[in-house]
């Protein structure tokens, strides 16, 4: 009779916990370019340019290419160029003192973005500025 006593609780434990993970669907990936995941969650998000349109589909598999080419080639943008531009961003959206809280509570807000989404399309538009900029200097040398 102990052994029941043990097993009742675990195979309820068991079954309640395989039922909340079921129920639990933190996003859809609906693409995969060469690894790296495209989420349905991502063709929702705003875009920092455009007028904050949704991205299309075809957008973001260009975006994914075109980042990992730039990776690949060494011209992806560095944590420096990075957060240099988005130094820059906030001081012509609010002046020097602007903090990156007080970005995301105006600029961020109004365009649906959070921080860590405007730091990715950040980094995704310099990596496609720079690869273009160092294939024309490839072209013109």
């Amino acid at each position: 009779m102990k052994s029941h006593n043990f097993l009742i609780p675990a195979l309820l434990f068991f079954s309640c916990s395989t039922a909340l993970a079921k129920e639990i669907v933190l996003d859809k990936i609906i693409a995969r370019v060469n690894g790296r995941n495209i989420l349905k969650s991502h063709l929702e998000e705003p875009r920092m340019i455009k007028d904050s349109q949704p991205f299309t589909f075809d957008e973001l598999i260009t975006d994914e290419v075109v980042t990992q080419k730039s990776e690949e080639m060494g011209t992806a943008p560095s944590a420096a160029d990075l957060e240099a531009t988005f130094n820059s961003e906030k001081i012509a959206y609010g002046g020097n003192a602007m903090s990156d809280e007080g970005f995301g509570q105006t600029k961020l807000k109004k365009l649906g973005l959070t921080l860590s989404q405007y730091r990715l399309q950040l980094y995704r538009y310099l990596a496609t500025e720079y690869l273009i900029g160092a294939l024309v200097a490839k072209k013109l040398v």
